[in-house]
C-alpha cells in the first residue's frame, strides 16, 4: 500500500502541515466569530440588567416562572444553563476553536459550535475541502506505520502457534482475534472508562458510545467531552490535548486494523476461488489430455490400416509388373505352353 511505503520525512512533513493547518484555522475561526459575539454580549449585558430590575422584590410563584426567568437570562447572556435542552454555545475560545477545527478535518463533526457569521461559514467550507485530504492522507500514512506493530503481534501468535502450523486459518483467525481485541482494548474500552470518570454525568455505556461514535466519525454530537467546565483553566487545556491525541491515534490504529481484516478477507476469498475453480481446470485439463490420447491413437490406427493398404497395393503391384516381365522373357514354347 501506498502507506507502508511513506518515508518518515515525508510522514513528519505531512504532521507539521496538519498542525499548522489546525492552528491557523483555530486563530482565524476566532477572529471571525470574536466581533459577532463581542456586538451581541454588549446588547445582551442591557437586557439582562433591565431583567434583573424587572424582578427585584417580585416573588414567584411556581417553579415554572422561576425557571422561565432563568432562561430569560441565559438567552440574553448568550450562555448555556443546563437544563437538559440545549447544549450548543456560541463562544469560541481558541482552545474551543482549535477542537473545532480537528472535529471538521477528521469529519467528526458533532455540530457542538455554531458558525455565526458569513465570513465565518465561507472559510470553513474552504478549510473543510482542504483540511479533509490533508488529514486523511497523513492518517493512512501513520496508519501504515503503526500497522507494523500489529505484524509483530501476528508474528508472536505464529511463533506461539507454530504447532499449528498444518492449520494456517486457526493461526490467521487466532491473529485476527488478539490483534482486534487489543486494539479495542487500547482505544475502545479503557478511553470509555476514563471518559465515564471525567464526565460527571456519563453512564459507561453513554461513553461507551461516545467513543465507538467519534473514532467511527459518525459523530452525532448528542454526547461531546470536554464541554464540562474542569475546576482550572489548565485541567481544561490538558483535557482537550488528551483528547486530540487520542482522536488521532485512535483514528490511525482503527485505520491499521481495518488494513489488516481487508488483507485477511482477501487471503480467503483468494482460497475459496482456488479451491472452486482447481477440481474444475483439472477435470477440464483430463478431458483435454484424454482427448488428445483418444485422437492420436485414432490418427496412429489410420496411419497403420494406411500403410498395410498401400503395402498390400504395391505388393499387388510388383507381382503383376514381375509376371509381366518374365513373360515377355519366356521362349515361345514355354508362353505357348
Amino acid at each position: 500500500m501506498v502507506a507502508r511505503s511513506t518515508s518518515w520525512t515525508i510522514l513528519l512533513g505531512l504532521f507539521v502541515v496538519f498542525c499548522n493547518w489546525l492552528f491557523i484555522g483555530a486563530k482565524i475561526f476566532q477572529v471571525l466569530e470574536e466581533h459577532e459575539e463581542e456586538d451581541i454580549r454588549i446588547v445582551d449585558n442591557d437586557l439582562v440588567e433591565k431583567l434583573v430590575k424587572s424582578v427585584v422584590g417580585r416573588s414567584f410563584e411556581s417553579e415554572k416562572e422561576v425557571l422561565d426567568f432563568i432562561k430569560e437570562i441565559d438567552a440574553a447572556r448568550n450562555v448555556t444553563v443546563k437544563t437538559g435542552v440545549d447544549n450548543r454555545s456560541s463562544s469560541l475560545d481558541y482552545m474551543e476553536a482549535l477542537f473545532f477545527c480537528l472535529t471538521i478535518v477528521t469529519t467528526i463533526g458533532y455540530g457542538h459550535v455554531q458558525i455565526t457569521t458569513d465570513a465565518g461559514k465561507i472559510f470553513c467550507c474552504f478549510y473543510a475541502f482542504f483540511g479533509i485530504p490533508i488529514t486523511l492522507t497523513m492518517l493512512a500514512a501513520i496508519g501504515g506505520k503503526l500497522a507494523d506493530g500489529n505484524r509483530f503481534l501476528e508474528d508472536q501468535v505464529k511463533k506461539r502457534l507454530a504447532f499449528l502450523k498444518k492449520h494456517p486459518d486457526t493461526i490467521r483467525f487466532v491473529n485476527i482475534f488478539i490483534v482486534t481485541t487489543v486494539n479495542l482494548g487500547v482505544f475502545f474500552f479503557l478511553p470509555a472508562y476514563i471518559f465515564c470518570r471525567l464526565e460527571t454525568e456519563w453512564s459507561y455505556l453513554d461513553a461507551l458510545y461516545y467513543v465507538f461514535i467519534t473514532l467511527s466519525t459518525v459523530g452525532f454530537g448528542d454526547y461531546v467531552a470536554t464541554q464540562e467546565t474542569r475546576p482550572t483553566y489548565t485541567q481544561n487545556v490538558a483535557y482537550k490535548i488528551g483528547m486530540f491525541c487520542w482522536i488521532m491515534t485512535g483514528l490511525c490504529f482503527l485505520a491499521s486494523v481495518f488494513d489488516l481484516l481487508v488483507e485477511e478477507m482477501k487471503g480467503i476469498e483468494d482460497r475459496i476461488k482456488g479451491e472452486i475453480t482447481k477440481p474444475s481446470g483439472d477435470s477440464d485439463l483430463d478431458n483435454e489430455k484424454g482427448k488428445d490420447i483418444q485422437g492420436q491413437d485414432m490418427k496412429d490406427e489410420q496411419h497403420g490400416e494406411g500403410m498395410s493398404l498401400r503395402a498390400r497395393t504395391s505388393k499387388k503391384t510388383v507381382s503383376h509388373e514381375e509376371m509381366e516381365e518374365t513373360e515377355t522373357c519366356l521362349p515361345d514354347k514355354e508362353k505357348h505352353a
